[in-house]
């Protein structure tokens, strides 16, 4: 693949959601905290990036209420200096009936300006409430789609409504683009297929279906699309790109199979013979357009982990396209060869994605606060265009063979194409005997490597290799000299409200990220939090995790250290989603605070005993159904505590965190997204920054596992090996695992 220059640039605090050109080299930036929830202002930002992608330098601010929600959506009309935004408005307007979340910005060289809004939501409010999520413009008009799966088209500039909220037809609205003769036709892209309107080019006030598009079989993988663009090239017939996503659904033997995104293009012909619209609304007419036709031509495999952003270039030349494994990527539209790839573009998956007009920029942009400017080389899109294409894609086979060759075999075959620099930093061992055990390598060793490598966050521990030696699997970790028991257990250390909030707040974002990637960790405890030089806490130990997908998912109950599990689990429950995490995570922020752990039984029904003394007993009003579960049995009943001001140290909002993180009832229980925007992190006084807060004095020393601390129906003794500053071998006992569902 080519090389070609990028540069990361921060965006202070500001996380972006979203992002279009102005012109070829002003970009208008989106984002914020939302609505009063976490200090982080809400805001467009315009900004002037250099034509070498070095320098990214704001122009002006435009700040948004603190009461309403962060833009999330933008589409620029670049001819009349205009551009169209989702932002939903205050919780007080929204219960009144009021949220015109459809917003109109004029913008010039050096600031923005509002023009007016129109609503398209049903105004209503709950945790989920509904949000403008996709914006497509075309000369005079602009489509918005919504989390309630309803699309509609308004007039630009007065925002009048010409086509009502309606529904796009089966499956989750994903995708909106405008393309076709005069940008009249609407590509209005559900999960489960690609609607191709033509919008009438005469009232302006109706659609036509031009054809609707199926999933494609591909591999027998259970599919969804993700964004569908029209070409530009040849606007009378233009080809239509798009993603597909592999889910998590089994396959049709019953077995999951890997996630997959593709690229595909599907290629447009057109008859003689008039093809009439199959939709029977009253409000679309048949199609004025001579029987055009999309049929799937090629296909790409781009990533083993969903894509979450597309755009198409204004030459119609290249596609791009951004990962949940944080890699953006580059195709030939011609061949979809791959043409360029950049790993590790963000530490967020990217939130947005757009080439410049003239294609010689892409910028990304993502929630960890950075921007990436990627010049477009020359090459890409010249006469040689398709050439340079089969040329590299020959690259592409011939590093693929060399790279099989260099994964497999022993340590050195794996290390010859990577030297170690003299002076590299300390590293942590963990071995996995496996020797013993019958069926090879088992589920929790593979589980450890797999999300171990697909998940990279600050907050969560990083692999950096893999090796055999012998009967056992080693994995090669960054070195963090500590973790939170042992923090806990030195009585030495006394602990402020700003300590607690800093280890629950990164312990949240790690686990956020681990959620949002589809993934249950299943073993959360402070010996599981582990605790760099520089202060950071890293979530560790992904022996027990695995993905989830629907609530049909069938999954053990055998999970989570007996402290820090929920009463759904002790009970037998086999279908659960991160709600299980987050009682781990409830647990651990009241441990912190009492400085023992809150919960410790000595099997599963005291264990609910003391849950049940300690807080009182469920009944159906607070958790509806729990009677129902598999293992259920009626323990004698407790009286309701007011259990929470153990915690009122940590004041009223510190209180409020932990009766919400532990409620009987799941479905009650925040996610870690929600979590991390309670007043408890943004009230005085603010976390304390990682490098200050308190850690033990002593060295890292081998130490028992506990009974209480091993899994259920695991044995104990494997040694986590490191290598200390100083050369010093350490050794710190961790659980082995067995197979689990």
């Amino acid at each position: 693949m080519t090389r070609t220059d990028h540069h990361s640039h921060p965006t202070h605090s500001f996380p972006v959601y979203c992002l279009d050109w102005a012109d070829d080299d002003t970009a208008i930036l989106g984002g914020g905290g939302g609505a009063s929830r976490s200090g982080i202002a809400n805001k467009f930002k315009l900004v002037k990036v250099s034509k070498d992608g070095r320098k990214v330098e704001p122009v002006f601010e435009l700040a948004l209420s603190s009461d309403e929600d962060a833009p999330m959506t933008i589409a620029t009309d670049r001819a009349a200096k205009q551009f169209v935004t989702g932002i939903n408005a205050s919780q007080a307007s929204i219960e009144a009936g009021q949220n015109q979340q459809a917003r109109l910005f004029s913008y010039s060289a050096k600031e923005l300006e509002y023009v007016a809004s129109q609503q398209t939501l049903h105004a209503k409010w709950s945790d989920d409430y509904p949000y403008q999520k996709l914006t497509a413009i075309t000369p005079g008009f602009v489509a918005v789609g919504t989390t309630d799966d309803e699309f509609a088209i308004l007039k630009v500039p007065s925002l009048e409504i010409v086509v009502s909220p309606r529904s796009p037809g089966a499956g989750e609205l994903v995708d909106l683009a405008w393309g076709g003769p005069q940008g009249s036709w609407l590509a209005v892209t559900t999960s489960k297929a690609i609607n191709v309107f033509d919008f009438d080019s005469d009232e302006k006030t109706k659609l036509s279906l031009l054809q609707s598009i199926p999933l494609p079989t591909i591999d027998d993988l259970p599919l969804v699309f993700r964004a569908a663009r029209f070409s530009p090239e040849i606007p009378s017939c233009p080809n239509i790109f798009a993603v597909l996503n592999s889910t998590n659904s089994p396959s049709r033997k019953g077995k999951s199979k890997a996630r997959k995104a593709f690229v595909a293009k599907y290629a447009a012909s057109v008859s003689d013979q008039q093809e009439p619209s199959q939709d029977k609304n009253d409000d679309e007419k048949p199609s004025k357009v001579k029987g055009i036709a999309w049929e799937l031509a090629t296909k790409r495999e781009v990533s083993s982990k969903p894509v979450t952003v597309f755009d198409i270039s204004s030459n119609g030349h290249l596609v791009s396209y951004g990962s949940s494994d944080l890699s953006i990527g580059l195709l030939d539209t011609n061949t979809l060869a791959p043409l360029l790839k950049i790993l590790q573009a963000h530490s967020f998956p990217p939130t947005a994605l757009k080439f410049n007009p003239s294609a010689t920029l892409l910028v990304s942009a993502s929630a960890d606060n950075t921007l990436r400017a990627i010049v477009i080389p020359t090459s890409f899109g010249g006469v040689s265009f398709s050439l340079v294409a089969l040329i590299l894609a020959i690259l592409v086979i011939f590093i693929a063979l060399l790279a099989h060759k260099y994964g497999k075999g022993d340590r050195k075959e794996r290390y010859a194409a990577a030297r170690k620099p003299r002076r590299s930093p300390p590293v942590a061992i963990k071995k996995i005997k496996v020797g013993e055990m019958k069926d090879g390598l088992d589920m929790t060793a593979l589980r450890e490597v797999k999300f171990l490598q697909e998940l990279h966050h600050p907050n969560i521990i990083a692999l950096l290799d893999v090796f055999s030696v012998k009967q056992n699997v080693n994995l090669v970790l960054e070195f963090l000299d500590t973790d939170l028991e042992a923090v806990i257990r030195d009585k030495a250390l006394i602990f402020q409200t700003a300590d607690i909030k800093s280890w629950m707040a990164m312990s949240l974002r790690g686990l956020e990220y681990i959620h949002r990637n589809g993934v249950l960790h299943r073993d959360l405890k402070p010996n599981n939090l582990l605790i760099a030089s520089t202060g950071e806490l890293k979530v560790a130990d992904f022996g027990l995790a695995r993905e989830f997908g629907d609530a049909a998912s069938r999954m053990t109950c055998q999970v989570i250290t007996r402290w820090y599990r929920p009463p759904e689990l002790l009970w037998g429950s086999r279908y659960y989603s991160p709600a299980v995490d987050m009682w781990s995570i409830g647990t651990i922020l009241v441990e912190l605070v009492l400085r023992v752990p809150f919960l410790a039984g000595d099997s599963d029904i005291d264990q609910l005993k003391k849950t049940f003394h300690a807080m009182g007993s469920p009944t159906e009003t607070d958790w509806p159904g729990h009677t129902k579960l598999p293992d259920y049995h009626e323990i004698p009943g407790y009286p309701k505590n007011p259990w929470w001001n153990m915690v009122a140290s940590l004041g009223k909002d510190g209180q409020d965190l932990a009766r919400e993180l532990l409620r009987y009832d799941p479905k009650l229980r925040p996610t870690a997204r929600k979590a991390l925007y309670h007043p408890f992190f943004t009230a005085p006084p603010r976390p304390t920054p990682p490098i200050l807060l308190p850690k033990p004095l002593a060295e890292l020393r081998p130490r028992a596992v506990a009974p209480q601390d091993t899994r259920p129906q695991v044995e104990s003794g494997t040694k986590r090996k490191a290598e200390s500053p100083n050369g010093t071998a350490l050794e710190r006992s961790v659980a082995r695992k067995l197979t689990f569902a």
